[in-house]
């Protein structure tokens, strides 16, 4: 995903294809930060076999909501039922009456967690489709 804003206004949406597994994985981190706080009931989340809202899925660790600040959504993937070996369409989408920018640095899987180094300020800016 690289750094980038997503700005959404009641529609859009980001995706991309795992075409590996991710057995080894136990976790997906999203680096995020939003413009308002509070975006995780915008953003839908797609990933083998699951579509959840944010705040709908398990969620790992301190951070289970967007801010204002930069911080990492860890997302365990056994927890949240996600085929890890097929994993497929990974989509993030924006259809559910929310209108904000969210700063994303990161999308990235762990064995085990570990902070990343990536700061949350945006490089590109990309209106969600």
């Amino acid at each position: 995903m690289g750094r980038s804003w997503l700005r959404y206004e009641d529609n859009g949406w980001f995706g991309s294809y795992v075409d590996r597994s991710l057995t080894d994985y136990t976790h997906l981190v999203l680096r995020i930060r939003g413009e308002r706080g509070g975006e995780e009931s915008d953003i839908r989340l797609t990933l083998g076999g699951v579509r959840s809202g944010l705040t709908g899925l398990t969620l790992a660790g301190d951070n289970r909501t967007i801010t204002t600040g930069c911080q990492d959504l860890r997302i365990p993937l056994a927890a949240n039922r996600v085929n890890r070996t097929t994993p497929g369409e990974l989509h993030l989408d924006f259809w559910h009456g929310g209108s904000s920018t969210v700063h994303a640095a990161g999308l990235g899987r762990v064995r085990t967690w570990s902070p990343a180094p990536v700061a949350c300020e945006a490089s590109t800016t990309r209106r969600a489709a």
